[in-house]
């Protein structure tokens, strides 16, 4: 039963590098401003250079090699078998063609960069933007482990399981999953 967890796996890896906070000023913590200022009290300017910032961050990843080959791993992983019998021949010809197209990868994320947070949107947030930021700085740290695990699998890996610890709650994300929906979307870094 992979076939479910690649093609997650193949979306956080895309879509990760601002879900899991990958910031692109050599992994440093984000700093968005005041960290005991709440979410409520954010100006839509404030939020519009929070989206600018990981829209950037986004952007930053895709383009990192290890990023693109993760995400063309997990590609070909899906398209070598998602059940008992496994193709090497077909994951490792998905694997090529993919690198053979990252630049078109890369064109799609760019396009597809549209960070939507509003003041109505968070209205109901009761987290600080120091909360938010130690979410983001929490999931970078699970992301990388995915990436990391990720660039090692080959298609010569026919006995894969589901990797483990990847997909378990974030604690330092809590005080943002009740009430903070506009945050926990592709942009906002909780997934």
């Amino acid at each position: 039963m992979r076939h479910g967890w690649v093609n997650t796996i193949a979306l956080v890896i895309i879509f990760g590098c601002v879900m899991a906070a990958c910031n692109g000023n050599g992994g440093d913590a984000f700093d968005f401003g005041e960290d005991d200022k709440a979410i409520t009290d954010l100006t839509q300017a404030e939020l519009d250079s929070i989206c600018e910032t990981l829209e950037e961050t986004q952007i930053s990843q895709i383009n990192q090699p290890r990023h693109q080959k993760a995400y063309c791993t997990m590609t070909g992983l899906d398209a070598g078998g998602a059940f008992d019998t496994f193709d090497e021949t077909g994951c490792q010809s998905a694997y090529d063609n993919c690198m053979a197209q990252v630049d078109d990868l890369v064109a799609t994320v760019v396009a597809e960069s549209n960070c939507n947070m509003t003041v109505e949107s968070v209205a109901d947030c009761d987290a600080t933007l120091g909360e938010y930021e130690a979410c983001l700085d929490a999931s970078k740290i699970q992301n990388e482990a995915l990436i990391s695990w990720v660039t090692g699998l080959t298609c010569e890996a026919t006995s894969l399981t589901q990797p483990p610890g990847f997909f378990g709650g974030i604690p330092a994300c809590e005080p943002l999953s009740q009430n903070c929906w506009a945050l926990d979307a592709p942009w906002g870094g909780l997934h």
